[in-house]
């Protein structure tokens, strides 16, 4: 047996049902557990039980379709392999040896051919321009209309960039008033300021352990680039990495938690984070998004998939698509009513436009782009009126415990129509 867990290591959720005190990960663990001991029908049993909480989650469909297989289920088999080539992703079921008693069945042919197929590149998307000679590692972007000025975030060297119309960027906040990597940004156009998430992270120039997991929400002055503010996130014992971030109409920021399971909100005026929703559902809080009438707040799980939350009773509520998974979103925003997602926790990556359906938890997906070779290690993005615009290749394939000071890339931003 070579490939039981393939997937486990990618995207690994955890999920909690507090009614049931059931951990989807433990018992996908178990079941694995199991069949390395060769117990394929118990194996199976646990792991339809994590399938079963994580439903449109590629890597608990993927082994369960292998234990399906493994336990003589192959009608059911087929089935699971079949719904999991439908979500446009790609897995290597063809050379699996799990499989190998269904190599000869049309119906595993058809499926292991879609996923071939998910590899091919779709969309369209065009480079905007290049950020050339980059050492860094470009996380965030923003666009400033106004001035058409773009802001890119530095998580490496501590910084903002700044790109005027057809010149190239300049540093615009500069690490010497800095101690925080810069992630997502934010243009505050009515309040003058530029809006940072800064976290410390080991890819952070001056790292080291004692700063380790320290995290704050940054203000720029938007002209000049001085540092206006600094709102720590508190120091409660925890490690955090604060990535993304939102702006509410009436000038309140969300900032999301990718270490401890919370959403910071710095109210209009105020002085300091606050712990405004916290849950032990979230394991990897990633982008966010608000509604068009700012009543709810979208923000994406790494591992667990997108969630809406209700702003006024903060009540959350998990959203599911048709016919795809939306695990592994890592930017979010907001276009018209619409969410645009970029998707680099799959294979291929991807770019989604995601529709929330206001009656429902439903939410209906199409692919703006997918398997574009010029998004090679893509991030964060923005819309403007008629265009997405993100990251293409941030850099974090540079860094490493023995790349600490990698090479200049060339970092290109692409724009996709919308």
């Amino acid at each position: 047996m070579r490939s039981l867990g393939l997937l486990f290591g990618m995207l690994t959720g955890f999920v909690y049902t507090a009614a049931q005190g059931v951990d989807a990960s433990d018992l996908m663990r178990a079941a694995l557990q199991l069949a390395q001991a060769g117990d394929h029908p118990a194996a199976l049993a646990r792991m339809r039980d994590a399938a079963e909480l994580r439903p449109t989650h590629p890597a608990y469909l993927y082994n369960l379709a292998c234990l399906q297989s493994l336990a003589g289920e192959r009608e059911a088999a087929l089935a699971t392999l079949q719904q999991l080539s439908g979500f446009g992703i790609y897995t290597p079921a063809a050379k699996d040896s799990d499989f190998a008693s269904l190599a000869d069945e049309t119906a595993f042919q058809e499926s292991t051919a879609r996923f071939e197929a998910n590899r091919a590149a779709r969309g369209q998307v065009e480079a905007a321009f290049p950020l050339v000679h980059q050492s860094g590692l470009i996380e965030g972007l923003a666009w400033r209309a106004a001035t058409d000025e773009w802001f890119f975030g530095d998580l490496h060297h501590r910084c903002v960039w700044r790109r005027a119309t057809g010149g190239p960027p300049t540093r615009f906040a500069v690490e010497d008033a800095v101690s925080f990597g810069i992630g997502g940004l934010v243009v505050d156009e009515k309040r003058g300021l530029l809006w940072a998430a800064g976290s410390t992270q080991k890819v952070t120039s001056g790292w080291n352990e004692a700063i380790d997991g320290q995290c704050a929400l940054l203000a720029f002055d938007l002209n000049t680039g001085a540092l206006r503010h600094t709102y720590p996130v508190p120091n409660d014992g925890r490690v955090h990495a604060t990535v993304d971030l939102t702006l509410a109409t009436d000038g309140a920021v969300y900032l999301s938690d990718s270490a401890a399971p919370v959403i910071w909100r710095l109210v209009p005026g105020g002085g300091q984070l606050e712990n405004w929703c916290e849950d032990a559902r979230f394991r990897s809080l990633q982008g966010l998004a608000l509604s068009t009438d700012g009543d709810t707040l979208y923000v994406a799980d790494y591992a667990l998939g997108l969630f809406r939350i209700a702003v006024a009773s903060r009540e959350i509520e998990a959203l599911s698509a048709r016919d795809t998974t939306l695990i592994g979103i890592d930017g979010l925003t907001r276009h018209g009513n619409a969410l645009i997602a970029m998707q680099n926790g799959t294979n291929p990556f991807r770019v989604l436009r995601i529709e929330p359906d206001a009656q429902n938890a439903v939410a209906n997906v199409t692919v703006l782009a997918a398997a574009q070779p010029a998004m090679v290690d893509p991030t964060l993005g923005v819309a403007t009126d008629d265009a997405y615009f993100l990251i293409g290749q941030a850099g974090w394939d540079k860094f490493s415990a023995h790349k600490t000071q990698p090479q200049a890339h060339d970092c290109v931003v692409l724009r996709i129509g919308l």
